[in-house]
């Protein structure tokens, strides 16, 4: 209903925000996981909390942690992380010059929420506690943002086009 009255200026301007908002959160995203990372390399903890889960599992899947040690060589986990941060870097960068490539972001970003899901629903680091669940409210939020940054993306390109 209040899109009606809603000018076509307004109704880009407010696009263009949702676009930035989604630009945002993931950049918001990648700078907090770089810093747990760094943060964990000082202090040995692993206390990951709303950052990427697939960072965390390789890095506690690994023999960096005595509890979870498992088959993953140091240096695969090392290099899978470097790999997994350095796209969602790209997407982040992507994303500022391009809104469409917002797809890039929500679709590493869907793949970490599944995966956070899978982890914490078989248990494999331990009892589900409510930190996991805050975890997984945080990875929604997320992807909200995400989508709705997309779907303004979609109807700022429609709008343009129509303007023409």
């Amino acid at each position: 209903m209040q899109k009606r009255n809603m000018s076509n200026e307004q109704l880009e301007k407010r696009y263009k925000t949702d676009i930035k908002s989604a630009q945002g959160v993931i950049a918001m995203v990648t700078v907090i996981t770089l810093i747990y990372i760094v943060r964990w390399l000082y202090t040995g903890e692993f206390d990951f909390y709303f950052c990427t889960a697939f960072t965390e599992f390789l890095l506690k899947a690994a023999e960096f942690s005595p509890e979870y040690r498992t088959a993953i060589p140091n240096a695969a986990a090392i290099a899978g992380v470097v790999c997994y941060i350095a796209v969602y870097a790209a997407a982040v960068i992507l994303a500022q010059k391009k809104p469409q490539m917002l797809w890039l972001s929500l679709s590493l970003y869907a793949f970490d929420t599944v995966f956070l899901l899978v982890i914490d629903l078989t248990g494999y680091f331990g009892k589900f506690t409510s930190e996991y669940f805050i975890d997984i409210i945080f990875h929604a939020f997320i992807l909200v943002f995400l989508i709705v940054g997309m779907v303004a993306n979609k109807k700022l390109k429609k709008l343009k086009e129509l303007k023409s």
